[in-house]
């Protein structure tokens, strides 16, 4: 009878480890998509220092890719003066940006609170 309530009490003790440590694995493992804010410059270039200027009310698009690499609209932006644009919670992933329907940029968004998209620079 001893040796029976002492099986039990180890095989409880066991039984709540395990499930404490699968517990811990899950939570450590599983990485939470936050939605991320993109921000980005659009840039003509120019004869006098410092060599660019911004290109304002330029139309950018982002486009998204689903599973199968295949591209849908996301969302638009028209640039204010300064040229800069702005996307609100993104989720990570690849995306283009586009502008005016011509120059493009390729980008992976990862999991950060925002994301600097290079310069686009466009020349019409």
């Amino acid at each position: 009878m001893i040796f029976n309530q002492n099986t039990r009490i180890k095989s409880k003790r066991n039984l709540c480890k395990t499930v404490i440590f699968t517990l811990l694995i899950i939570t450590f493992l599983s990485v939470p998509a936050y939605a991320v804010d993109l921000r980005g410059r659009v840039q003509v270039p120019t004869s006098y220092p410092p060599g660019w200027a911004p290109r304002p009310y330029a139309n950018v698009v982002l486009i998204g890719f689903n599973q199968f690499n295949q591209p849908y609209f996301l969302a638009s932006f028209n640039t204010g003066a300064d040229g800069m644009y702005f996307f609100y919670n993104v989720y990570p992933g690849p995306y283009r940006v586009v502008v005016n329907n011509g120059p493009f940029v390729d980008i992976a968004v990862g999991n950060t609170a925002s994301f600097d998209v290079v310069p686009i620079w466009i020349t019409y």
